[in-house]
């Protein structure tokens, strides 16, 4: 498959990780430590039963990888998804996309420090344009949320979720390009199982220190079907299918290339949230995705301009 393959693979599971932003913004009634829970209990169970079905082609991992992958998994999905969802619940969809926006400019900048595939003045203007874009966002998103108490709170739960995804986004794609023996479909299933490990691990805690548990009991039967589909569509195709494809494009794409492709994750929970709401964006809002879009291209100009090999691998390998 052609590098522009790749990049097609890259958007489409952005597109898919974005509705992960409509679920809790929909449910405002469900609290989001519940939805993550089970979104990742879902995405755990179901890796486990494929591993089981097809125990023969997946592919035994080191004492090392499974504790990468744990830590991986941590970062990239459980704890990335409770702390977005906890955002997204607290200040609402824009001011949790314009965060997690930032993630192109976070990858690109210390992938590159790492990688150094490409000189930093080449991915300047992209950088700058997509900082202009998600600082256009921000400022027309909290011109109409003046006065909600909870956009600090939900600004730093965002900030964590974009520290513990950056962190992810380059550790899982270094150990994919060191590690060309291990499919995509095989790593994520073992995140998965590090994801429904964690699950069960954060039940208790979950029990102790919030009132989740009496907030389930305390809701009705068509917000149980509601949260019970959601979880299903979140675990199984936000989380597994997704994964995969971005496992398949990050293989063969630099972290400076792959880490850009996540403005379409940030673009289609906009989307899905214009819908949600029955409404288009505004002048501001515009603005804001033509620049987003605009620091895409060039960067995807920038970066195809230059060649790069996926077989050079990192000189760390992770065993």
């Amino acid at each position: 498959m052609s590098t522009g393959g790749f990049v097609a693979l890259g958007i489409l599971a952005n597109c898919i990780w974005g509705t992960a932003f409509l679920i809790p913004y929909i449910l405002p009634e469900i609290n989001p430590m519940i939805i993550a829970l089970g979104r990742y209990f879902v995405y755990g169970v179901l890796s486990m039963v494929l591993i089981i079905v097809a125990r023969k082609r997946f592919q035994k991992l080191s004492k090392q990888q499974w504790l990468l992958a744990f830590s991986v998994g941590f970062a990239g999905n459980l704890g990335y998804y409770l702390f977005l969802s906890s955002s997204i619940y607290y200040s609402g969809i824009t001011i949790a996309a314009l965060i997690i926006g930032i993630l192109p400019v976070s990858l690109a900048i210390i992938g590159n420090l790492i990688e150094k595939t490409y000189s930093f003045r080449s991915l300047a203007l992209s950088v700058f344009l997509i900082l202009s874009g998600m600082l256009t966002l921000g400022l027309s998103g909290i011109e109409s949320r003046v006065g909600n108490d909870h956009i600090l709170p939900g600004t730093a739960l965002a900030i964590m979720a974009l520290v513990l995804w950056t962190y992810y986004g380059i550790k899982n794609s270094r150990f994919l390009k060191s590690n060309p023996n291990i499919s995509s479909n095989s790593w994520s299933l073992a995140i998965g199982i590090c994801c429904l490990l964690q699950s069960l691990i954060a039940l208790p805690a979950l029990a102790m220190f919030t009132d989740a548990f009496q907030f389930a009991n305390d809701m009705g039967g068509e917000q149980l079907w509601h949260l019970f589909w959601s979880c299903l569509l979140l675990g199984i195709v936000v989380s597994w299918l997704a994964t995969i494809l971005w496992n398949q494009a990050s293989r063969h794409m630099p972290v400076a290339l792959a880490g850009q492709l996540i403005v379409f994750e940030t673009i289609s929970s906009l989307v899905y949230g214009y819908v949600a709401d029955q409404r288009l964006p505004s002048m501001g809002e515009l603005s804001a995705i033509s620049l987003i879009i605009m620091g895409v291209i060039t960067g995807l100009r920038t970066t195809q301009s230059a060649k790069y090999d996926p077989n050079q691998r990192a000189n760390i390998r992770y065993e």
